[in-house]
C-alpha cells in the first residue's frame, strides 16, 4: 500500500451528519431551574386570547349640565367610527393645507361619529351651558373624543 492509499484507513464509515430534525434537544439545567423556582413562561409564548375585542361603547364626557353638575355624557360606540364620511374627513384632515381646512374637517368626522340626533343634543347643550353653540366648541369636543379615545375611555370634563 502507497502512502496516499493509507489515508482514511482504519476510519468508520461517515455518517450524515444530524439535521435539526433528527437532532436530539440538549440537556438544560436551566429550564429546570426556572420551574423550581417558580418562573412562568414568556407572556410572548402564550396563546392568543379569542375573547378580546375591546371597547363596544365609549362614554366621551363634555362640559356641566347646570342642574346636576354633573358632566354630559355621549356614548359612542365602535359601529360609529365605521363610517366612510368619517374616514374621508380624517383622510381630508391629513392632507389640509391650513388650520381652517382641518377644523373644517374635524367638525364633518365628529358630525359622522355623532350622528344627527346627537349633534342637535350637543348643540342645545352648548346654548345652555356657553349661551351659544360655536364652532369652536365643536373642534374642542372633536380634539376632547380623539384624547379620551387614545386613552380608552372617557376622561375628565374639561372646564365649563
Amino acid at each position: 500500500m502507497t502512502e496516499i492509499e493509507k489515508v482514511g484507513t482504519g476510519r468508520a464509515p461517515r455518517t450524515a451528519r444530524p439535521t435539526a430534525s433528527t437532532r436530539k434537544p440538549a440537556a438544560s439545567k436551566t429550564a429546570s431551574k426556572a420551574a423550581a423556582a417558580g418562573a412562568r413562561k414568556p407572556a410572548d409564548h402564550a396563546p392568543a386570547k379569542t375573547d378580546v375585542q375591546g371597547p363596544r361603547t365609549v362614554n366621551i364626557e363634555w362640559r356641566e349640565d347646570p342642574e346636576t353638575k354633573k358632566p354630559f355624557v355621549y356614548e359612542i360606540t365602535t359601529e360609529d367610527f365605521d363610517d366612510l364620511d368619517y374616514v374621508d374627513a380624517l383622510i381630508s384632515m391629513e392632507t389640509a393645507k391650513n388650520d381652517s381646512e382641518k377644523s373644517t374637517y374635524a367638525y364633518i368626522a365628529l358630525k359622522a361619529v355623532l350622528g344627527a340626533e346627537n349633534v342637535e343634543l350637543f348643540k342645545q347643550r352648548e346654548v345652555l351651558t356657553q349661551g351659544r353653540a360655536r364652532f369652536s366648541a365643536g373642534i374642542q369636543f372633536f380634539n376632547s373624543m380623539m384624547e379620551q379615545l387614545q386613552k380608552g375611555n372617557s376622561g375628565p370634563s374639561p372646564a365649563a
